[in-house]
């Protein structure tokens, strides 16, 4: 931890003071600059349920927030997305932790971290729940907990789902990525987000050679968007159509598709 922003966190007076004395009695380490460590993982844990749980929670959420001021301050916000959701999920802050959790699964990706960016959205899927079940942290401020739309989850669900089902494709998982994206379907709340979904459920049958069950997940892709010729994913689920034909050898279909 930082000596800064505990500092900052919390309403301790003379904090080096305090961090000195732990450092003598060695329950602490200093290390560089004014980072310290707990000597051994028992003397954090001692620190740590020595805390009841409201507090606990608002320590938490209190270092989130000035971890939030400080990496913004030093254009490093992002480099910080992870610390942040776990610190709003401990707090119990599940707008705040969806939130981080999202953008460090989204950096993970970006990363070609796949494994890390599975993990947070599977992290993001727990939030999601717990946050349905109602506020769970014991903060006052009745406006970290903003009013949601009908659906809201829903679409979260949907988000979620659908960018984890992206990183297990992407890592040959199709299985596992075709029950994120079933389940994606079921909660979709527009069509252009369904055909979507019948696109990415269609491209990993073709590509797993399973022809029929690529051109009927298509095909209702097509049917959902095919009067919005606006429509953002009508030209992939019509190439990927294309490309099923090519493979089933009737070059005739993939005309009729390209007119």
């Amino acid at each position: 931890f930082y000596a800064h922003l505990l500092a900052d966190a919390t309403d301790v007076q003379q904090i080096q003071e305090h961090l000195a004395h732990l450092v003598e009695l060695e329950f602490i380490i200093a290390g560089a600059g004014d980072e310290y460590h707990f000597s051994n993982l028992l003397s954090h844990e001692v620190a740590y349920n020595s805390l009841l749980l409201a507090q606990r929670q608002t320590l938490h959420c209190r270092i989130a927030a000035a971890l939030e001021r400080h990496a913004s301050r030093a254009a490093r916000l992002e480099s910080q997305y992870a610390a942040l959701a776990d610190h709003y999920e401990r707090g119990g802050l599940w707008p705040k932790a969806l939130e981080y959790r999202l953008k460090a699964g989204a950096r993970a990706r970006r990363l070609y971290d796949n494994s890390v960016a599975v993990a947070h959205l599977n992290r993001a899927i727990d939030v999601l729940s717990r946050w349905e079940q109602g506020p769970q942290s014991l903060l006052e401020d009745a406006a970290a907990y903003p009013a949601v739309s009908p659906g809201f989850f829903d679409v979260q669900r949907v988000e979620v789902w659908t960018s984890r089902g992206d990183v297990l494709a992407l890592t040959g998982q199709y299985e596992s990525a075709q029950a994120d994206f079933r389940a994606a379907l079921e909660r979709s709340q527009s069509d252009e987000s369904r055909a979507e979904l019948y696109w990415r459920i269609g491209s990993i049958h073709e590509k797993l050679g399973q022809y029929d069950a690529a051109l009927a997940a298509l095909q209702k892709g097509i049917g959902l968007v095919e009067p919005t010729p606006q429509s953002s994913v009508l030209p992939r689920l019509l190439s990927t159509l294309g490309w099923v034909f090519i493979r089933q050898g009737q070059p005739e279909q993939t005309r009729a598709v390209s007119m």
